[in-house]
């Protein structure tokens, strides 16, 4: 862990660490995902500049850190802990070798399932005395996930680690700025959501935000997931690999066998930009697509009462139309890399 990650990770708890999760943080199920980066496949390429490595596991840290520091729920930072352990290697880049490149939820595996064949967590549930479809169904806790645009630990920290981490484009010290401002709210379905104590920190959040926003919406990043979608299918089709393995193998295990069984691979790996065109290309492997919409609107404490911070900052209505009318050039590629055959 680096030092940087190591401050993240105090602040999210603020330095009250859930000692309990520990004997958890060994099963091999969740250490799998120390195997599976944040950025879908993202870190193979030199399009983008990403700080250092960032996985799923840590993100299950994060993610329960951040739960146990706004709840001090055990079962629901449990649930947080656990509630990617169905992610395949490269993430959603998973989705789109599925065509679900809007919704990005066809991948994962059933935490439940993943659960139920666990023998080691089982026990340890048992022993806590936790009930394993308390672990299990994120729909019962808001604070954890939540709908679009409501702000949940899940997409808090994906904003965070993007523009940390990613982008790096925020500093350790702005995220731990806007963090101590954040509350639990009450939103207009009158559930419990995390939201802002002041409308200044939640218009800075939203410039994190934007930029989360954004770069999710951009050709390069369409292109990456494109891309290793269509190599890990080839991986599948040639069967070189079993779609079992990308539950199983690490991303580096798979990325070497890219790097022996598709020649245009090591051009991905070097490749720092992409081309966008009108026009479509002849010869390139190139991508055309929609995918998932990502917008937070965060709610923020006026006057004792919760608003949606677009409703009381044109800042932010701001930033929400140029994301809505944001539109990339149709077609992107980059020079030489052929179609998979």
């Amino acid at each position: 862990m680096t030092k940087e990650l190591d401050k993240y990770f105090n602040i999210l708890c603020n330095n009250d660490y859930p000692e309990f999760i520990n004997k958890y943080l060994s099963v091999k199920e969740l250490t799998r995902l120390k195997g599976i980066g944040q950025f879908c496949g993202c870190d193979y390429t030199k399009i983008y500049n990403i700080k250092y490595w960032y996985s799923r596991y840590d993100h299950s840290i994060a993610c329960a850190l951040m739960t146990w520091n706004f709840t001090k729920d055990k079962v629901q930072t449990l649930a947080a802990l656990f509630h990617d352990l169905g992610t395949p290697v490269f993430s959603h880049s998973i989705d789109f070798m599925l065509g679900d490149t809007i919704n990005q939820e066809s991948s994962e595996l059933s935490v439940k399932d993943v659960i139920l064949a666990s023998e080691d967590i089982k026990e340890i549930l048992n022993e806590d005395n936790i009930d394993i479809d308390a672990v299990c169904d994120l729909k019962r806790y808001t604070i954890i996930e939540n709908k679009k645009p409501k702000l949940f630990v899940d997409r808090l920290d994906g904003v965070f680690h993007t523009v940390l981490i990613w982008l790096n484009t925020w500093s350790i010290e702005q995220i731990e700025e806007v963090y101590k401002d954040i509350v639990v709210l009450y939103n207009e379905d009158k559930e419990q959501e995390i939201g802002f104590n002041s409308k200044e920190k939640a218009e800075k959040f939203c410039d994190a935000v934007h930029l989360f926003s954004m770069a999710l919406q951009k050709n390069e990043n369409k292109y990456i997931l494109s891309y290793i979608a269509s190599a890990t299918k080839y991986l599948i089709d040639e069967k070189i690999i079993e779609y079992n393995d990308l539950y199983k193998l690490s991303e580096k295990e798979i990325v070497g066998k890219c790097r022996e069984n598709i020649k245009s691979f090591i051009m991905f790996e070097r490749a720092t930009t992409v081309i966008n065109s009108d026009k479509e290309p002849q010869e390139e492997y190139y991508i055309s697509l929609e995918t998932k919409k990502r917008t937070v609107i965060p709610l923020c404490e006026v006057d004792s009462k919760s608003i949606r911070i677009n409703q009381i900052s044109d800042k932010v209505q701001s930033y929400i139309e140029t994301y809505n009318n944001f539109n990339e050039p149709k077609y992107c590629y980059i020079n030489n890399i052929l179609p998979f055959n």
